[in-house]
């Protein structure tokens, strides 16, 4: 079960990167609708907890962006600020690799979520095989 807590965990915070547009609130109740569909909404608690331990190890660590395209400034600060962290108690570097295509793929230490097209055509391309 503590597995399971923090796989549901690492997916709430990725869901923060994939749609950072979306307010805390509105990704807490999807978690919350997922786990009720399961099963395991007495799981929340543990979760949430289980999810702001990963964002205390997030503070003060460096983050890496990779990104087809430079990201502007302003977009770097609110992807930080979306995870929770304040930008200027984080490192960040930022690689560009055109290979990428779309999206994003943002690493934390050994936490890495990959939004990018690149990453999406493989799991596509796993799945088919």
């Amino acid at each position: 079960m503590r597995q399971r807590v923090k796989d549901y965990a690492r997916a709430y915070i990725e869901s923060a990167v994939e749609a950072p547009q979306k307010e805390a609130a509105a990704r807490a109740e999807a978690l919350m609708a997922l786990l009720n569909r399961r099963g395991e909404l007495g799981l929340f608690p543990k979760v949430v907890s289980e999810a702001e331990k990963i964002f205390e190890g997030l503070q003060r660590k460096k983050i890496i962006f990779t990104t087809a395209k430079p990201l502007e400034r302003a977009q770097v600060q609110n992807i930080v600020a979306d995870l929770g962290l304040n930008f200027d108690e984080v490192s960040v570097t930022e690689i560009v690799d055109p290979e990428v295509g779309a999206g994003l793929r943002l690493q934390v230490g050994d936490w890495v979520v990959d939004a990018t097209e690149r990453n999406r055509l493989n799991r596509l391309r796993r799945a088919l095989s």
